[in-house]
Formats: C-alpha cells, structure tokens, sequence
C-alpha cells in the first residue's frame, strides 16, 4: 500500500504541475504540489465559478454570516460547508506559520486579541 501511495503522490506532482494555475497555487507560503492540489481540486478550476472573491470566501466557509435589523446586528460562523475544503485550507493555514514570517505575524497577533487579560 505504501508503495501505491508513493505513486499516486508521484502522478498528483505531476499533473498538478501541468495545471495553468499551479505557478500561482505553488507561489503561495507552504503550498506543495499535494496540498495545492487538494486545494484546486475543491475550489475547483472554473475561472468563471465565483463572481466575487466574498463568493469564495463564502463557499469555503470562511466568511462569517451577518443578521441585521433595525434593533439589532448578529454575527455568526458559517456552519454549512465543504469539510474537505476546510480541512485542506487549515492544512494549508498552519504549515504557512512556519514558512512565512507574516502569516506568524498576524496569527500571533489574532492569538493576543482572543487572550482573556
């Protein structure tokens, strides 16, 4: 079984590097060949899927969903959405911290406003 795997990961890198879009997915900090392919593979390739980027946002569930009426706001977390999306995206989120410097940055940052003083 190992083997196989090995192979599979082998055709994965090198079909994903055929990909017109995977210069762009492999320039991002952490972003291999597996793990961009995993995330192209979800969001899929279509350049005409997604009208807006906070349409993107919304399918992979990272964007918060806002209520509002005339008395009252409520901002809630997206439930419903694609698990093996988020799970390549959180992947794809920790490895960054240790590759980039600015993704550290910012994670430490959002880690010290969440801290109870």
């Amino acid at each position: 079984m190992n083997a196989q795997v090995k192979i599979l990961e082998e055709q994965v890198r090198d079909h994903f590097g055929r990909h017109p879009d995977a210069e762009i997915y492999l320039s991002q900090p952490a972003i291999v060949a597996i793990l961009g392919a995993r995330v192209l593979g979800e969001f899929g390739d279509d350049p005409c899927r997604y009208v807006t980027a906070k349409a993107r946002k919304n399918y992979g569930g990272t964007s918060s969903i806002t209520r509002a009426s005339g008395k009252k706001k409520v901002v809630a977390a997206r439930f419903i959405h694609n698990d093996r999306l988020i799970d390549a995206l959180m992947s794809w989120a920790f490895a960054s911290l240790n590759a980039s410097a600015g993704a550290r940055a910012f994670y430490d940052e959002q880690r010290q406003r969440t801290r109870p003083q």
